[in-house]
This record gives C-alpha cells, structure tokens and sequence, in this order.
C-alpha cells in the first residue's frame, strides 16, 4: 500500500479531517471568477477605446463601441458566472459527502469492537494500519505495531501461528476470504482467543498488496462453550447415573420382596429355631426390608431427576394426609421411648399440589427422625404462612435425636453422600435418597428445606412449599438443603 494512503487511514482515525469552509461557498467562488472576468474584460474595452480615439477615431464611435464591449462582457459574465456556480456547487457537495464519509468512518473505527488492520503478507504480517481497538484487544500502542517496534506475528500465541500462516497463505492462493480462531497473547502475558475475519487486497494488475480484516476478541464465548461442554458432560453423566439407579432399584425389588416374605413365613413358622438362628432369621428380615426400601427409592429419585414422574396436581386437605403418614410412622418407633405427636393448625388447612408427593415428604423427613432418634420426641407440625403475597405451608419435623454434625451438613441431599449422625453413636446409616427425593418434592412445589440442629439435642427440618401453586414446576433446579443456625431459626 503506498505510504500516503496509510497516512490518510491513520489521519481519518486521528479526526484530523478536511472540512467545507461554510464561508467559501460555491456562489462565493463564481462570483469570484466571473467578477474577475468582467473586471479585465472592462478595462481592455477602456484601453482599447482610449487607443482608439488617440489614434484620431470619432468620439460618438467610441461611446457605441464601448456600450456594446460592456453588454457583451456583462452577458458573458453571467454565463460565466453560472457554469462556475454549477462547477463548484457539485464540487462542493461531493467535497461534504466525502467528509460525511471519513467522518462515519473515523466513528465507525472509533466504537468499533476489536481491532480492524491493514497489513503486509509478509513473515512478521507487518501493519500498514491498525484501528484504536488494538489498545484494549492486545495492549499494544497502535503506532507501536505500525512502526513494528512490535509485530502481529511476536502477538500471536506461538502455538497457533502455524495455523494462521497456513490458513491465509490457502484464502491467498484460492484467492478468497479467511475466518478463523486463535489465541493470542497481550501485552501482560495474558492468553484471549480472537476470532479474524480478513481477505487479500489486490492491484489492478492482480498483484497482492495487502490483507485487511478484523480481529475481536471471544475469550468470554470460548469459555462460556468449555463450561456448557463440561456442564453437558456432567448432565450426560448424571442421566446415566439416573438410569443406573432406575434400573438397578427395578430389578432388585422383585427378589428382596421374595426374601423378605420367606424370612416373614420362617419366623411365624411353629418349627423350633434357637435363639441364635432366630436372630439370625431376624437380622435377615430387617437387613431385606431395609434394602427393599433402598431399591423403592433409588427407583423413585431416578424418576424425579429424570423428570419422568407424573405429578397428580389436586386441592387437598393436609390434615387427612399428617393423619396417614402418623399411622405409618408409629410402627418404627413402637419398640422404642419416643413419643410421636402430629398437628396441623387449622384443621381444614388446604394446599394445591400433589398430595401423594407432599405425604411423602412427611413421611422421608419422619422415617429420618425416626432412624437417628433413640428416645426423647418426634413432632410433626404444619401451618401456614407468608412470604410478600404469596401464601406458603410450612411442615416442620422436630426429634430430640443425635443431631447432625456440622461437617456433614453440606452433603444433605445429595444421594449416596452416608450421614452417619454424630460421633461415636450406632445409629444406622442412610443412602441420602430420602432427602434427596424431599429436595425434588420441595422444587416441584416452589419452595425451600432448611435444617437447624445442635448436637446432642436434636434437629428439625423445615420445609416451604407454595400452597396455590397451579401446576408442578418441573425445569427447576433443586435447592440445596440450608442450615440455619440456631439463632436465625424461627420456631
């Protein structure tokens, strides 16, 4: 590109423009002209007249001759005066709108994203020019690459320039535009990804003399696509696990049904057994009945996660389902000093949901009450309550159990994640399915699950859900279950 071009670009970059004299019009600039016309054309007919009569001519002559010298003059002044006008009128309105233009495009340069270039097919791809945006794409001065005491080549990641090379020495010799990707590396040693799209310029002799194009930077979208490939990847991975679940608590079901009901005959037969091998029979039983509860659940979180569960969303009174879930819940506890207590204030306290969903819930946070309670009480309670305008039931399950260690905490929930309660107790273990199918019940209905517990003391769970929800909310994302600390709890 010749040297005065370059200059132009830079200089329209810079607003060092050329703009219309509003004072030099083109009217102004005709009448000029033919001012100076008619002014040279008057005094040749005087001087000519004076020669005339001092070569001895009639003076009544002269006078003719002169008016008609300065008709005509006058005449073709006009003319004159008119086709300057036109002349410069159009001169000076392509003169605007190429000053309209350089303006556009020192704006347009000026806002524009990235970094528009002009450069050399050379090794160092040394910039003829270069737009402000190289500033803050690469950290560079613009003048500083345009005088190549840095080149576009030493700027681009040392791993991808043999890609750039290759890709724009193929759009040079197929003679056609180039994209592509790359990284690049910024004056802080900071790494960006940039994206170029740029094609050969050539002479009219069909001569390369120039590449020109634009780079901008899409580091912020490379690493939106890395997070949404590893956010797809985890997905992929859940689904299989869900998958994995459904299938294996499908196929344990039927056995340990079968297992559990030939322990039942065996321990209701009147055939003699020792004590040890009624024990034994026992164990078996209870080992059989709690994997079969296993295998119902893992089957049911399957469900939920995957969202092929289909929720029955009804009007109904949650008095009539605490009522069931107590009846339930009493048989685990029977052999054990724990006294249960159920309340539901009002009475004729309603709710839109899926009531077999919200007794399952009751019935996952007591059985978990139950499991790590060894004495002392388990309340079931449920009312309601408000947040801004929006009605919320609230169901609260309380035990004097061995409480949750603050360390364990963060893994509620979260399905096979074992909650082993509180140091140096026997309490049994649990899968996490329980609460993790609470989470998916809780999210359906719009609502929250929290939990308050000291060691030693006890702990309740407290669960929000949205009493005049319409239908299930199903493209949520669970909640996490929160602890609450114990000052923050509202009793």
């Amino acid at each position: 590109m010749p040297h005065e071009v370059s200059n132009d670009l830079m200089s329209i970059q810079s607003g060092d423009q050329t703009t219309p004299d509003p004072h030099s019009s083109p009217a102004m600039h005709a009448l000029q002209i033919a001012g100076l016309y008619v002014l040279f054309a008057v005094l040749w007919i005087l001087v000519s007249d004076w020669l005339a009569a001092e070569t001895g001519s009639p003076a009544a002559r002269s006078l003719i001759q002169t008016l008609k010298g300065c008709a005509f003059v006058a005449v073709t002044g006009l003319l004159l005066y008119g086709f300057c006008y036109r002349l410069y009128a159009r001169q000076h309105r392509i003169h605007c709108r190429l000053a309209e233009h350089q303006r556009m495009f020192a704006t347009l340069l000026e806002h524009l994203p990235g970094m528009a270039y002009r450069c050399l097919n050379d090794s160092a791809w040394t910039m003829q020019f270069v737009s402000r945006g190289c500033a803050e794409l690469t950290g560079y001065d613009p003048q500083m690459i345009c005088d190549s005491q840095i080149t576009y080549e030493q700027i681009i990641h040392p791993e991808d320039r043999s890609f750039v090379r290759r890709t724009v020495d193929d759009a040079v010799a197929e003679r056609r535009p180039f994209r592509m990707e790359y990284r690049i590396v910024t004056a802080d040693e900071r790494t960006r990804w940039v994206w170029e799209q740029g094609q050969p310029i050539y002479d009219a002799s069909g001569v390369l003399v120039a590449i020109e194009g634009l780079i901008s930077d899409i580091t912020d979208r490379r690493q939106a696509q890395k997070l949404e490939s590893e956010r797809n990847s985890i997905l992929r991975a859940s689904r299989a696990m869900e998958q994995s679940l459904g299938v294996v608590g499908h196929e344990l079901r039927t056995p340990l049904a079968s297992l559990r009901a030939m322990s039942e005959l065996l321990l209701d037969a009147e055939a003699e057994f020792s004590d040890q091998n009624r024990q034994f029979l026992q164990s078996i039983h209870d080992e059989t009945d709690r994997l079969a509860h296993m295998a119902s659940q893992m089957l049911d979180a399957a469900r939920l996660s995957s969202g092929a569960v289909r929720w029955r969303w009804n009007t109904f009174l949650l008095s009539d389902h605490a009522a069931v879930t107590g009846h339930i819940i009493r048989p685990l506890i029977k052999d054990a000093p724990i006294e249960f207590s159920s309340d539901v204030n009002p009475e004729s306290l309603t709710m839109n949901g899926d009531p077999d969903a919200v007794q399952r819930l009751m019935i996952n946070l007591l059985s978990n009450a139950a499991r790590h309670t060894r004495e002392g009480s388990i309340r079931l309670r449920l009312d309601q309550t408000h947040q801004g305008e929006q009605r919320m039931i609230r169901i609260r399950v309380s035990d004097t159990g061995c409480g949750i260690n603050p360390q364990t905490a963060e893994k509620l929930g979260v399905a096979f994640a074992t909650h082993q309660g509180a140091p140096d107790t026997s309490n049994q273990r649990g899968a996490g399915l329980g609460l993790a199918i609470c989470r998916q019940i809780v999210s359906a209905h719009a609502g929250s699950l929290t939990v308050q517990s000291t060691l030693g003391r006890g702990t309740t769970f407290t669960a929000l859900l949205t009493a005049d929800l319409s239908e299930p909310i199903t493209d949520r994302t669970p909640e996490k279950i929160t602890m609450v600390p114990d000052e923050q709890f509202a009793d």
